[in-house]
């Protein structure tokens, strides 16, 4: 795990951002990959207890190559974003939203519908410097 061996060679870090891709709900269902995304975090918190874990959200696609239902997996993703904040209230983690990052800015998605552009990245970053200057 590459978050334990960082921990050999320095301190502990203070805060730990974690922007987890929506493409794995292709791969896993969503309660899976919610339980993975847990246990991540439990063994993180076990090694840096004093650490705050903070969630970006799973964006949303303008399309979802190879998946049988857009509609649940956008579905799955909601409902892991969800389950990954009530999960970090509980731990006293935070979550970043991107509520600037829709479907309907088209301007912001590759040509492929499912990856950010130039545009869609510096808005992400962005909101990401932003979120962090404010904990």
């Amino acid at each position: 795990m590459l978050f334990q061996s960082k921990l050999k060679s320095g301190p502990p870090p203070n805060y730990l951002l974690v922007h987890q891709g929506s493409n794995d709900l292709l791969l896993i269902p969503g309660v899976e990959l919610f339980h993975q995304i847990k246990f991540s975090f439990l063994r993180c918190k076990v090694l840096a207890p004093t650490m705050t874990i903070i969630w970006s959200v799973m964006l949303p696609h303008l399309y979802w190559h190879n998946a049988k239902s857009a509609r649940n997996i956008n579905s799955a993703r909601k409902d892991v974003n969800r389950k990954v904040k009530q999960y970090l209230k509980t731990q006293g983690g935070l979550v970043i939203r991107h509520p600037s990052i829709t479907p309907t800015e088209k301007r912001l998605f590759r040509y492929d519908g499912s990856r950010l552009n130039q545009l869609g990245n510096s808005v992400l970053l962005n909101g990401l410097q932003l979120s962090l200057i404010h904990i």
